[in-house]
């Protein structure tokens, strides 16, 4: 059993001015957030922005000329890779790995990060999956909202690895993760990851869903688009974990938080197995054909590497 050492800081503010290596997102990734939440961006807005970054173009186009997708000829420019794969997915897949290029540390010993960005590709897609047919309303910053949710985990990583070894063996072990994370760091990654991303600036929306998708409350009365995109986020996180991608061996054991329960029924969205199913197999098997094709993220190092 690890040794509990007293640590560490006092709070996800302390915390996050501790971690002086977060680093900054790439300009592109703002231009990504706002076209977005902007119902009237192109395509042409969307290759605009890919285009500047060779390695990125790379990515798509090997994506979109995998076997996963079947296409017939060869996918040879960013145009023709937005028609087959799909608007979202192009824009969303963008900024998913400008993300994960800027901050995933190398080297990560305490769980693997390959698993952590499945983990976020799915909680983002799924949480885009549902604005039209169960929330009926336009799919813009959700997916980004979905994929950073966990972030916070990222950052209480940087701030101390050795930390994060001790709450992954006790999430192992059967423990609560976030129990565990507030007994170790004394906060816990929702805390830091709505920090974390008023720090890089993003909209206030993103902010709150990050901060608030175990169902905690907010500081202040959240918008309704806000309530709406943290209980998409709580969602697609509960359903990401049930479905088996998660950062941990262990699959977590979360419910439903009753706030947002009660939420969800006033608003009308009913989570019917029948209907929720499909999209769940059907994002899953995405996900875990990127993430192969893309080669994302790293397995656990060990401990002496």
């Amino acid at each position: 059993m690890a040794n509990t050492r007293s640590i560490r800081p006092a709070g996800a503010q302390e915390l996050v001015q501790t971690v002086g290596r977060l680093p900054a997102l790439p300009g592109v990734v703002s231009r990504l957030v706002e076209i977005s939440s902007d119902q009237n961006a192109s395509a042409a807005d969307l290759s605009q922005v890919v285009s500047l970054d060779p390695g990125l173009l790379t990515s798509i186009l090997k994506l979109a000329n995998s076997a996963y997708y079947g296409c017939s000829r060869t996918v040879s420019d960013l145009e023709a890779a937005i028609m087959l794969l799909g608007f979202d997915q192009v824009r969303d897949l963008a900024l998913s790995l400008n993300v994960i290029a800027a901050i995933e540390p190398p080297g990560v010993s305490a769980f693997s990060t390959r698993e952590y960005w499945k983990h976020a590709f799915m909680a983002g897609s799924l949480a885009r999956g549902f604005c039209r047919p169960l929330w009926r309303v336009y799919p813009g910053e959700h997916y980004v909202a979905g994929f950073l949710h966990d972030i916070g985990r990222l950052v209480l990583y940087l701030a101390d690895p050795s930390a994060m070894r001790e709450v992954v063996a006790g999430v192992n072990a059967g423990r609560d993760a976030l129990a565990e994370e507030r007994r170790v760091y004394g906060c816990d990654h929702a805390e830091v990851g709505g920090l974390a991303c008023r720090h890089w600036r993003l909209p206030d929306r993103i902010t709150a869903a990050v901060a608030a998708h175990h169902g905690a409350g907010l500081a202040r009365e959240p918008s309704l688009a806000e309530q709406e995109l943290v209980q998409m986020v709580h969602v697609a996180d509960l359903l990401a974990n049930r479905a088996g991608l998660g950062f941990t061996a262990r699959r977590p054991r979360h419910r439903l938080a009753p706030a947002i329960r009660l939420a969800l029924a006033r608003r009308g969205v009913w989570l019917r197995r029948s209907r929720l199913a499909p999209l769940v197999a059907r994002t899953a098997a995405e996900v875990e054909a990127t993430a192969q094709i893309l080669a994302v993220g790293q397995p656990a190092a060990s401990e002496g590497g």
